[in-house]
């Protein structure tokens, strides 16, 4: 088959004009779009903080710690019970840390927690001095 030819009905052809011209088809009118973006909620992303893989965000939304405030405000020892149901692995991860990232996160400060976190994973100390 070198050449393959393909005929549409009337119907077909009405279709397609239709189609391209943008009368066939779910528009959105500029109202829909700004009701959209209201009804958007934006959700804290715990993998962001250093040392929270996603496994560990996952038990974390599980145990209920779905934000960066609602982590900021959970004690370490919380904390580690939660990691402890997800296995030995996830029981040996010290959350120490996880608190004061969490506080930068909710509070907007990207950037003074992204020097937290490459403090943190080169080995320098993130206490201030």
């Amino acid at each position: 088959m070198r050449f393959l030819t393909i005929s549409l009905d009337k119907y077909g052809v009405k279709y397609n004009e239709d189609k391209r011209n943008g009368l066939i088809g779910s528009k959105k009118s500029k109202k829909d779009d700004k009701e959209e973006v209201k009804e958007t909620v934006v959700k804290d992303d715990l993998t962001l903080i250093e040392g929270i893989d996603y496994k560990a965000g996952k038990l974390l939304k599980t145990s209920g710690v779905k934000t960066y405030t609602q982590l900021s405000e959970s004690s370490i020892e919380d904390i580690k019970n939660i990691l402890a149901k997800g296995g030995s692995n996830y029981a040996n991860i010290d959350p120490s840390t996880w608190s004061k990232q969490a506080l930068l996160a909710a509070a907007g400060k990207w950037a003074e927690l992204n020097d937290m976190k490459f403090k943190l994973v080169n080995g320098e100390s993130s206490e201030e001095e």
